[in-house]
C-alpha cells in the first residue's frame, strides 16, 4: 500500500513538471525551481524519477519534437 502511494505521488509530481515544463512557465523558472514547484526536494530526486518514469530526462522534453507531442 505504501508503495502504491510513493509511486502515485511520484507519478503526479512528475505530470506536474512535465505541465510546468511545456507551459510559458518555463520562460521564468529554471529547471530546477520546476522541480521545487512540482515538489521534488532536489535536483537528483527530480531528474532520477523524472528519467524512470518518463523514460526521457526533463530537458529533452524543452525540444520542438516533444513540445509538440505534449500539446496533441
Amino acid at each position: 500500500m505504501e508503495k502504491d502511494k510513493l509511486f502515485f505521488d511520484k507519478h503526479y509530481r512528475v505530470e506536474e513538471a512535465k505541465k510546468l515544463l511545456t507551459s510559458s512557465t518555463i520562460e521564468q523558472l529554471n529547471i530546477l525551481g520546476i522541480a521545487f514547484a512540482a515538489g521534488f526536494d532536489s535536483k537528483i530526486a527530480f531528474n532520477t524519477t523524472f528519467k524512470k518514469l518518463w523514460v526521457y530526462g526533463s530537458r529533452e522534453l524543452l525540444t520542438p519534437f516533444f513540445q509538440h507531442l505534449t500539446h496533441l
